[in-house]
C-alpha cells in the first residue's frame, strides 16, 4: 500500500510504504511514481483536509520473456 499526502494544489508532500511487496525495487518503484504524477489531480471541494491523506493499493504485473 502506498501512502501519501499532498496538498490542495496536487503536490506530493510525503510518501511512503505500509506493508513492504517484499521486493525492494518495487517498493521504490511504488514511491517513484507517485513523484513523477506530480501534480496529482486536484482533489475535489468534497474530499476534507489540507494535506490530503490517501493509502492506495498499487499492484504490478511482471510478464516473462517469451523464449
Amino acid at each position: 500500500m502506498l501512502h501519501f499526502s499532498m496538498d490542495r494544489k496536487g503536490h506530493v508532500l510525503s510518501a511512503n510504504i505500509e506493508g513492504s511487496s517484499g521486493h525492494a525495487l518495487l517498493d521504490q518503484e511504488a514511491l517513484a511514481l507517485v513523484r513523477r504524477a506530480e501534480p496529482l489531480p486536484v482533489p475535489p471541494d468534497s474530499v476534507e483536509g489540507d494535506p490530503v491523506t490517501l493509502t492506495v493499493p498499487i499492484e504490478f504485473y511482471i510478464e516473462h520473456g517469451r523464449d
